[in-house]
């Protein structure tokens, strides 16, 4: 019995030898392919990321030199290229056209396309790439292009120098040309990069609300007045509501009224308040670091105050030119402070500025440009997103604010109970309310406000 047992395990044994090959085949078949779309996959992805970090470089250098030239100039061109004036050339050679602007983007374009060609040629490996060719017929070169009315993201035209790299690699495998029977992969990337000049702050509307939903009343653009309000050269902007009531008038001769959600359709409106798909939205300011201003103090000679950090200023203060940081908020009650050239930057606390006379300006280019602590050009108070104290201003005649009043998280309550006329202002805060028993005129300054410097965008 026992031998017959034997025997029969051993038989059994001897027809399932040989198994553990095929498993051992199968399981050799499933690990080199592994293998293989490990390392071949690591070198395509390597040399993809490589060739994306070099079209990105490429297309900021074009980008940061076209904006060097649109901002500074060059020698016997305008100093600066504004939205305004911003008419794409109908040639490449710059030294042909008439119109000094014009002449002065296609300078700057051919600046972006040699910094653009200049820096991908000196990150490019040629082992797996071709040298750059002009244009992109190949996918493999740098093009510069100027668009001068792009409405499809914007309220107002959108304008722009455009540069696009695009770069185009082999890949060699190790493996996988088993089994597609190519020796290489191919790599294509792409960058695009937008320089757009300077412009109007806000679209050049002289009040703008940031506050994109309506919860109820008060929200956006709120005209709680009887009496006529003017705003003239500039518009009205809301991103949510804009409301009236029944006896407000309000007036833009020279801009469009526009919300983004509703209108009550109370008061009088000219022109009539429109329906927009665009979106106003905060945006990038400069840095004002208060601890590395001199601490502020009184001139004893002159009388007036000096730029620097305060923690508060006094109701009849006058104000030499330069940046102010006010910290712990800003409240001037019954007062008449006086001040040309100046920035107020409230990085905490509130602005209450109720009732005398009172002059602010904002610096001018030329005074701004000795630096920050000279004061920001067009810019007169500044709360930054971080801030939503709120800014409260009760006007009488004779005061004046003429500059960019930017406080995006914040709400602006401006109000008077005499007539208020000719400020020359720019509101931008989160809402904008005008609560008071007497009219008021805006004379917004375009060329007195705040301007958005050229900058870049990665579109792609």
């Amino acid at each position: 019995v026992f031998r017959k047992k034997e025997w029969e395990m051993k038989k059994r044994n001897q027809t399932e030898s040989g198994q553990i090959i095929v498993i051992f085949a199968i399981a050799l078949i499933a690990l080199l392919a592994l293998t293989a779309l490990a390392i071949d996959g690591g070198m395509v992805y390597a040399d993809r990321r490589h060739d994306q970090n070099v079209a990105d470089a490429a297309a900021f250098a074009g980008g940061s030199a076209a904006a060097k030239v649109l901002e500074e100039g060059l020698a016997g061109m305008p100093a600066t290229s504004y939205h305004g004036s911003f008419e794409c050339p109908a040639t490449n050679a710059c030294g042909s056209i008439a119109d000094p602007e014009q002449r002065h983007i296609c300078l700057a374009m051919q600046a972006a396309r040699a910094a653009a060609q200049a820096r991908a040629r000196e990150n490019i490996n040629l082992a797996t790439q071709t040298e750059l060719e002009t244009g992109l017929a190949n996918d493999n070169g740098v093009e510069v292009s100027c668009v001068d009315n792009d409405t499809s993201r914007s309220v107002m035209p959108d304008k722009y120098i455009q540069i696009e790299v695009r770069l185009t690699s082999q890949t060699k495998t190790s493996f996988a040309h088993i089994v597609t029977g190519e020796n290489t992969i191919t790599n294509k990337v792409a960058a695009i990069v937008r320089v757009r000049p300077r412009q109007p702050f806000m679209g050049g509307n002289a009040i703008v609300a940031l506050k994109d939903t309506c919860s109820g009343k008060k929200d956006g653009v709120y005209f709680n007045t009887n009496k006529p309000v003017i705003v003239n050269y500039g518009g009205i902007f809301s991103n949510a509501c804009i409301e009236g009531k029944n006896k407000t008038e309000v007036n833009a001769p020279d801009g469009k009224i526009l919300f983004g959600i509703s209108w009550n359709g109370v008061g009088d409106f000219n022109p009539e308040p429109e329906h927009t798909s665009g979106r106003m939205g905060k945006v990038p300011m400069p840095e004002i670091d208060c601890d590395a201003l001199p601490v502020g103090k009184k001139d004893s000679k002159t009388g007036m105050h000096q730029p620097g950090t305060y923690t508060s200023l006094p109701k009849d203060a006058v104000l030499a030119p330069g940046l102010y940081c006010v910290k712990g908020g800003l409240k001037i009650p019954n007062g008449g402070i006086r001040g040309e050239g100046v920035t107020i930057y409230i990085p905490n606390g509130g602005i209450d500025i109720n009732g005398g006379t009172n002059y602010l300006r904002a610096p001018t280019e030329q005074e701004a440009s000795a630096g920050l602590q000279a004061g920001i050009a067009g810019l007169l108070i500044y709360l930054p997103e971080s801030n939503d104290s709120g800014i409260k201003i009760t006007g009488n005649p004779g005061s004046d604010f003429v500059g960019t009043i930017y406080a995006p998280s914040s709400a602006i309550r401006f109000s008077g109970n005499s007539n208020t006329d000719g400020y020359h202002t720019q509101f931008i805060g989160y809402i904008f309310e005008w609560d008071g028993t007497s009219s008021m005129t805006i004379n917004y300054d375009q060329s007195m406000a705040y301007s958005s410097p050229a900058y870049l965008e990665l579109f792609r």
